[in-house]
This record gives C-alpha cells, structure tokens and sequence, in this order.
C-alpha cells in the first residue's frame, strides 16, 4: 500500500501526555493570573500616583509655558476620562466590587 508509513514499533509512551503535564498546566495557568492581576495591580497604583501628583505642580508649570487654564483643564479632564474607562476592566478582571 503506497501512502501509507509503515511502523516498526509503537510510538513511545513519553509522545502522550501524562498525568502530570495536566497539574502543571494547572500550575502554570494560575501562576499567570496571579502575575497578571499582580500587574494590573501595580499600573493601578501607579495611575493613581500619577493622578494624585497632577494637580499641586501641573497648572503652575502650565502657565509658566504660556498655557492657558482651558488647555490643562483639559488635560485633567482626559487623565480622569481614562480612570473612568479603566475602572471597568479593573473591577471586571480583580473581581473586586469597590473601587477606591
């Protein structure tokens, strides 16, 4: 029969999966959603660093470059906008229901 490969044995047991590849896939799986709420985590912190600096330096330094105050009014307004939007998938992804 042409087309067909002709085997001299059985294929090795190690060519199947194991009982243990499905525990560490497990294993891996959680590793990777604790490492990646852990990040959400620290972007979070770090957005809310970056909102809570803002305002105390920001419109001083504006107006020193000749900025007016509806133009880094608008820079607040955005910076809040993208808290806003992210706050979804924050609560969505952490599971948590407070957002503080």
């Amino acid at each position: 029969m042409e087309g067909y490969q002709k085997f001299d044995s059985l294929p090795s047991p190690s060519m199947y999966p194991q009982v243990g590849d499905t525990v560490k896939l497990g294993f891996l799986l959680i590793l990777f959603l604790i490492i990646s709420l852990f990040l959400l985590y620290v972007v979070y912190i770090a957005l809310g660093l970056l909102l809570s600096l803002q305002p105390p330096f920001y419109p001083s330094e504006a107006e020193k470059k000749g900025a007016k105050p509806a133009e880094y009014g608008f820079v607040f307004g955005i910076a809040n906008l993208s808290l806003f939007m992210f706050r979804y998938a924050y609560v969505r992804y952490t599971g948590t229901k407070t957002f503080c």
